[in-house]
């Protein structure tokens, strides 16, 4: 496999940075960990800690596992709205997990599709149960996982029903992932339930401009 990169400047159509890399198609998936550093050395940045964490442990080491997630991330942010397609991003996310049962990333998006399927119906404790657990084992493979954060955010917002344990792991998530649009918009329903009004507005704004065709999410309950 090659793959060749240039990094322009869209402003100024500077040329900024390029790179050839020839891999066996086998070590495909860590060249996201390569791109990643090198591109953000050369636009002159820096990573923290959190975000060098995500960088290093994204890929997981079975291309078909890969396949799995990207499909099924695909569809979640997709604002699927349909029991089918939940059903089904549940189903690829099973499939990659059973593939490689360490992939931190597919337990946080499974956790999350489960977490919305319950904020609208209640669910039954083992669906509760099943949610949790996916947010336990991604942070146990992978603390500080933004995905992850956010989810067990969710959770907390829709079924451990604690406000305040939520808006701290929201939080987390966000200042790591801060283009998380449906957990910047949860947060913004938080605030805004607890009476926080300005901060209420500016993040549920924020959202909607991250993400316009933002679905309309269910208000914790009261």
């Amino acid at each position: 496999l090659r793959l060749t990169l240039q990094l322009i400047d869209g402003r100024t159509d500077e040329h900024l940075w390029a790179e050839t890399y020839d891999r066996k198609f086998k070590d495909a998936l860590t060249l996201q960990r390569t791109v990643a550093e090198q591109v953000v050395a050369a636009i002159g940045g820096t990573l923290s800690p959190a975000e060098r964490d995500v960088v290093e442990q994204a890929a997981p080491s079975n291309p078909e596992a890969w396949d799995r997630y990207v499909h099924a991330l695909a569809l979640y942010r997709a604002n699927w709205n349909t029991e089918a397609d939940s059903d089904q991003i549940e189903a690829l996310l099973t499939e990659a997990i059973a593939l490689d049962p360490r992939f931190a990333l597919a337990y946080a998006i499974r956790a999350n599709a489960r977490i919305w399927r319950i904020a609208s119906d209640p669910g039954t404790p083992e669906q509760q149960a099943e949610a949790s657990a996916d947010v336990e084992r991604a942070l146990a493979l992978q603390p500080g996982l933004p995905d992850a954060l956010a989810a067990r955010g969710l959770y907390q917002t829709y079924v451990a029903l604690d406000p305040v344990r939520a808006i701290e792991d929201l939080q987390r998530a966000l200042d790591i992932e801060p283009r998380d649009a449906r957990a910047r918009n949860t947060l913004g329903i938080l605030l805004a339930d607890r009476g926080n009004t300005a901060d209420a507005i500016a993040e549920l704004t924020l959202a909607v401009e991250i993400d316009p065709d933002l679905p309309a999410h269910v208000a914790p309950p009261a």
